[in-house]
């Protein structure tokens, strides 16, 4: 949670008032009660029905996209682990029951009241949200890999560390491993294929990303590994960057004028940093105090103080 807590994009991300943080959540429980139910080599019922229920109000939420990357994970994780569970019919049949009973009812409320063309026009967006730029929102593919590496910082560079050093972990965690390493790589490539690109569609990775992440900080706590010197001068390179520039930021209308020579063909954001906001005399310390307690928990970190370096 401090992993997550501490990133840059997921402080933002829950500030903004739109629906995906909620349409996050309902997925990632859904989810997590899936690991738990498929942990052992029984199906744990109990936990299927509760699953269920959570990925279809996540429908109810925002939409099919949720039942559609769940049941990606689900073939994935279970065509790598097929002998490892009992398999029951009823199961999967009870499942998708209650999938389609929560979350499409508000579909079968609205064709019952005679307004089948409201969830035709739903279905039709998002058709033009997969095959199109819609809005205006086309991105090159590589887009949500830089989101994520820049606005999730620092933990994205932990996940990164992490993918590098594979080691021992004990059952429990590995198998909660899989599960994340599979949501990650599963909602990155749906939604870097996908032709409609917003900051916030790769959000889900956020959830998989501060696991991971927090699993290489604890052994790193626990003597296990250490962070090597290119990753220390990597964070260096980071924290100088995001310090330099939450420096200009408080200090935006004096660099204003050539930053709106550099936007003149963006008219979304040039008509945004045109807005006149006044500078508070402070504004420049949140870079400041950035880079200072940055430094020296870089510092920290490289003589061994793991745990306050980490704070």
């Amino acid at each position: 949670m401090l992993v997550y807590f501490g990133s840059l994009l997921p402080q933002t991300y829950f500030r903004t008032g739109i629906i995906d943080p909620w349409f996050n959540l309902l997925i990632f429980s859904s989810i997590h009660q899936l690991i738990i139910a498929s942990n052992q080599e029984l199906i744990n019922r109990k936990r299927i029905i509760l699953s269920a229920v959570l990925i279809g109000l996540a429908v109810l939420t925002k939409g099919p996209t949720a039942a559609a990357l769940l049941g990606v994970c689900c073939i994935i994780y279970f065509a790598l682990s097929y002998n490892k569970h009992k398999w029951k019919i009823a199961d999967a049949f009870i499942y998708l029951t209650i999938v389609i009973a929560v979350g499409f009812s508000w579909f079968i409320i609205e064709v019952a009241r005679g307004h089948g063309y409201v969830v035709q026009e739903f279905i039709n967006y998002h058709i033009r949200l997969l095959s199109t730029s819609e809005a205006g929102h086309g991105q090159p593919f590589y887009y949500h890999p830089i989101v994520l590496l820049l606005g999730c910082f620092p933990m994205s560079l932990f996940f990164i560390f992490g993918c590098f050093k594979k080691g021992d972990a004990p059952s429990e965690v590995s198998h909660y491993q899989k599960w994340m390493t599979i949501l990650f790589w599963v909602v990155l490539i749906v939604f870097s294929i996908v032709k409609t690109k917003i900051i916030h569609y790769s959000s889900l990775t956020y959830f998989p990303m501060s696991f991971l992440a927090a699993w290489f900080i604890y052994k790193m706590l626990k003597g296990e590994t250490r962070i090597s010197i290119w990753q220390q001068s990597l964070i260096t390179l980071f924290v100088i960057v995001f310090g330099l520039a939450f420096l200009l930021a408080g200090r935006m209308e004096q660099i204003k004028e050539p930053l709106l020579q550099l936007l003149i063909n963006d008219g979304l954001a040039h008509g945004n940093f045109s807005q006149i906001v006044v500078d508070g005399p402070f504004d420049w310390l949140v870079g400041a105090l950035f880079l200072i307690a940055s430094l020296t928990s870089i510092i920290a970190i490289n003589r061994g103080r793991f745990k306050f370096g980490i704070i």
